[in-house]
């Protein structure tokens, strides 16, 4: 399997800040302790890469769905 297809960077997924307000809509909107250590380990991947960070398909539906309190 080519990795590229099941991860992308955060810098070609989203603008500006959009993926650091989605974190922190997820972070507030974390409903257990699995979805807060999720968004916490997101959180601290994206502070040490930034923009560069990967993220696969699977984290960012669950990230976003987070975020969007579904």
């Amino acid at each position: 399997m080519d990795r590229h297809y099941m991860n992308q960077r955060v810098q070609d997924l989203y603008e500006g800040d959009d993926f650091e307000g989605m974190i922190e809509n997820a972070r507030m909107n974390a409903a257990n302790e699995w979805e807060e250590s999720f968004v916490a380990d997101i959180k601290e991947r994206f502070a040490m890469y930034g923009e560069r960070m990967f993220i696969s398909d699977a984290q960012r539906d669950k990230l976003e769905r987070i975020a969007s309190d579904e």
